[in-house]
């Protein structure tokens, strides 16, 4: 992304030092069709536009050189609702919904040689082993299963969150979350918690393992699903809980990057006593000059009142116009294939960041 940056003078009054601002962002909109059906029979199409490789945002993060290598961190990030008259206001199909106006990211912390600390709202050590290993980066089409699962189950946001992310020790990055209090509002049942993550990264190898635990507050909580946009009356299955009890997610991957084609795998696994989900995928993603290929399967169950089995597939084109600038095509269909509903979507659209 082209950063464009700022010298904040209310800073520099205080201080007497210069803070430099990076306004970043992503615009999204696609042309899309959605399908679904109900044991085999179709009982919902619609279209419109929708941003779907990768919500639409607005990013102001900074640092501030502090001397002897310290520096002040900070980031705020703000979901666009590009279809809406409110253009700040919940947007669902996102990487983290939520009902406030800030629904992604909001911190501030302290850098150095021994790493980073930041304090406030931030992605869990899980949703960024999953974020890289997906060729499509989490985006808002069907037919990657973990992400409703994941995000139903612990959220891919925290609120009230303190994290530590090390420095890099010959490709070794750890990566430890706390969380305190309530989580993020789109799953408000929250309560206190913990992540962490070992990530390996070095020439074509990536691998990565995360783990994340969140108490529950609340008696009960939906869970299961065929898609990867957390609506309600889409998920197949719920489970009930205690105030306590713990709702655990592990993601396990790696890819390797062959220069002609990189391949992948993930598999995740979430829990919450009777309940849990067992998602696996596999993916490949293949450059070709402007052009990029990206395929993904995924397949597993959900274990709740009863077993149901899922497999799901997405593709999705890019080309890039410029750095900032590309056009894509996409398509994903999730498939419950105990009770044979679907789920399917296709767009074309265009991204430009900035």
């Amino acid at each position: 992304m082209k950063k464009t940056l700022v010298a904040v003078a209310a800073l520099a009054a205080v201080t007497g030092a210069m803070a430099e601002v990076s306004i970043t962002g992503h615009l999204d909109q696609g042309l899309t069709s959605v399908s679904q059906t109900t044991s085999g029979a179709t009982v919902a199409t619609y279209s419109g536009t929708a941003s779907i490789m990768a919500p639409s945002f607005i990013t102001f993060s900074g640092n501030e050189d502090l001397g002897s290598g310290l520096k002040a961190v900070f980031k705020v990030e703000n979901g666009l609702n590009m279809n809406s008259s409110s253009l700040l206001s919940d947007v669902s199909a996102n990487w983290n919904s939520s009902e406030s106006g800030n629904n992604r990211e909001a911190w501030v912390g302290l850098g150095g040689e021994f790493g980073e600390v930041k304090l406030g709202t931030q992605y869990n050590p899980a949703f960024w082993t999953l974020l890289t290993l997906d060729p499509g980066a989490i985006n808002n089409a069907p037919g990657v299963l973990f992400v409703g699962q994941v995000a139903n189950v612990s959220g891919l946001a925290t609120n009230n969150a303190t994290t530590y992310t090390s420095a890099s020790f010959s490709g070794i990055t750890f990566n430890a979350q706390v969380q305190s209090g309530i989580g993020n509002s789109a799953t408000a049942n929250q309560g206190s918690g913990f992540g962490y993550s070992l990530t390996y990264a070095a020439g074509a190898l990536y691998a990565s393992a995360a783990y994340n635990s969140t108490t529950i507050t609340a008696a009960s909580r939906l869970s299961g699903g065929t898609t990867n946009i957390a609506t309600a009356t889409r998920y197949k299955t719920a489970t009930t809980g205690s105030a306590g009890d713990a709702a655990t997610v592990t993601a396990v991957g790696a890819s390797y990057d062959f220069g002609v084609a990189k391949l992948g795998y993930l598999n995740t696994q979430t829990a919450l006593n009777s309940y849990s989900s067992n998602m696996n995928l596999a993916a490949i993603t293949v450059p070709y000059g402007a052009a990029s290929f990206g395929y993904s399967y995924s397949s597993g169950s959900v274990t709740g009142a009863s077993v149901i089995n899922q497999n799901g597939q997405q593709l999705n084109v890019t080309y890039n116009f410029s750095k900032r600038t590309n056009a894509y095509l996409a398509y994903g269909v999730a498939k419950d294939t105990t009770n044979n509903d679907t789920y399917g979507l296709s767009s074309v659209g265009i991204a430009h960041s900035f």
